[in-house]
Order: C-alpha cells, then structure tokens, then sequence
C-alpha cells in the first residue's frame, strides 16, 4: 500500500468527492430544468387558456348580437364570475384566473364582456385547465423519473472517471514516497493525461533529476576534500613524531590522530555514498560502542 493509499482517520477517497460532486451537480441541474419547465409549461396553458376564453367570448358575443341565443358553455352573469369581471369600466373583453379547485374543475379562466351599456348583463365563458393541469403532472413525474435515470447513470461514470484521476495521483505519490525514501531513481513518467496531474508528475520528476544531481555533487565535493586532506593530515602526523617526548607532544599527536579518523571517516562516507562498499550490519554490545564515561 503506498502512501497516498495509507487509510487516515476522516480520510474521504478523491474518486468519492468527485462521485458526490456530480451527482450534487446533476440533481441542481435536473431541479432548475425541471422547474423551468414546469414554471414555462403552466404559464403556457394558461396564456392558451386566456386566448381560447378571449376569442370564444367574441364568437360567443357575436352570436348573442345577431341571434340572441348563447353558444355552447357562455353564460349571462355566471354565479362563480369573479368579481373583478361581474362590473368592467368599460365595454372591452376582460380575462381573469380564478385559483378555485373544485372536483375536477379548476383551476379556471374567464373571459367576459358586457352585453350593452353600463348596468348590462355580461357575458362570460370558463375554461377549466385542469385537463392541462393534470398534463402537467404527468409532465413533472417523467423529467423526476428521466432526472433519476440520468442521476443513476452519471454516478457511476463519475465514479469511474474519478479512479482513473486517483490512480494517476497515486502514481505520482508513490513516486514521491519512494524519492523521500531514498530512491532517487524513481520516476512516474507520463501519465497519459497531458492534464494538470501530467504537470505534477513532470515537476516530481523534475524535482527528482534536481535533487539527484545536487546529491551527487556533494558526494563528490565530500570525496574531494577528503582525498585533499589525507595527504597533509599524513604529513601532520608524520612532523608530530618527531617531536620532542613531552606534554605539548603527546597533546599535539592526539589531536592530528583525531583529525586523521575525521578525514578517514568522511573518507568511508563517500565510498559508501559512491556504492563502492556497502555496509556489514552486526550485532555489537551497545556497551562497547557507549562505554560510561
């Protein structure tokens, strides 16, 4: 399991965020189309109804004129005629919705007309929009049954999209995990997106190349300077043999000895860095490697 994969607590997989994410999207989008639709839809059967009720009322008052008979579903000062059209100011045609529900009649439009001059009957004409309304409905079950289908088929391929992005990231963190461990050999490579996660990948392996190369310059510079120093620090202890036995000798020799083993170390160092040995684990008694002082 790499890195990236290392279950924490709390710990939401991306391709599950993603998953959430469009399906949050795709439930607003279906909300917001299906409210405009129905809001576009109702006041389209009712500017169909107000028209159907204008012009019936002129075919009905045309009728009434020269015959004196009512057509089909015209009255003469209806009892459920809405107030704002039992007395109009003037001799015009006039619409109204009436909200009321009752059985299967309603919602209603109406469209009337006074008959003669002020103090007239008026001739009116409904048109029931329940039939429409009822449509309508039928209209909104379909697009929540159409938006659930959609939902149930975006979820999945969201899903499945936001994966094929987590294992490509994950690469990449498997990547970086095994550089921060040592191996700077390691390389995600392309990703095949050509996408913001391709661009991470080419700056950890940027990153690594980088890294890698600073790595070897001080390795060598360690080896370098090491090698510099082996030959006067030799030279050193070489000229303190040679002194005159005494307390100033003996304190001398003991500190060009210790800069000998710090040379000899960086020495062992550099070799080891270089891979031209390797290390021997064994196991020594920790009293031997920190005596008490």
């Amino acid at each position: 399991m790499t890195a990236f994969e290392t279950p924490r607590p709390g710990r939401v997989p991306l391709r599950w965020k993603i998953a959430a994410l469009a399906a949050g999207t795709a439930c607003l989008v279906a909300a917001v189309v299906g409210v405009l639709v129905h809001l576009w839809t109702a006041s389209d059967i009712r500017s169909r109804a107000e028209m159907r009720a204008f012009n019936t009322v002129h075919s009905a008052m045309d009728t009434y004129r020269r015959t004196g008979t009512l057509i089909e579903g015209a009255e003469l000062d209806p009892p459920g005629l809405p107030s704002a059209l039992r007395d109009p100011d003037d001799g015009d045609r006039h619409t109204a919705y009436d909200g009321h529900v009752d059985g299967n009649s309603g919602p209603t439009v109406w469209a009337a007309q006074r008959v003669g001059g002020p103090g007239s009957q008026v001739l009116a004409y409904r048109v029931n929009t329940n039939p429409e309304l009822y449509g309508l409905r039928r209209l909104d079950a379909t697009m929540a049954v159409a938006s659930l289908i959609s939902l149930a088929a975006a979820i999945p391929l969201a899903v499945y999209g936001a994966g094929l992005l987590a294992r490509r990231l994950s690469r990449v963190s498997e990547t970086a995990s095994r550089i921060s461990a040592g191996d700077l050999d390691a390389r995600t490579g392309p990703t095949k997106g050509r996408d913001e996660v391709d661009d991470i990948a080419a700056t950890v392996d940027l990153m690594a190349d980088t890294l890698g190369r600073k790595l070897r310059d001080e390795r060598r510079f360690t080896a370098d300077v090491a090698h510099e120093l082996r030959t006067p620090v030799g030279g050193l202890l070489a000229a303190a043999d040679l002194l005159a036995p005494g307390e100033t000798e003996d304190l001398l020799r003991a500190r060009v000895r210790d800069l000998r083993g710090l040379v000899e170390d960086l020495l062992e160092i550099s070799r080891l860095d270089a891979g031209a040995e390797l290390p021997v684990h064994a196991r020594v008694p920790l009293g031997a490697v920190a005596p008490r002082p």
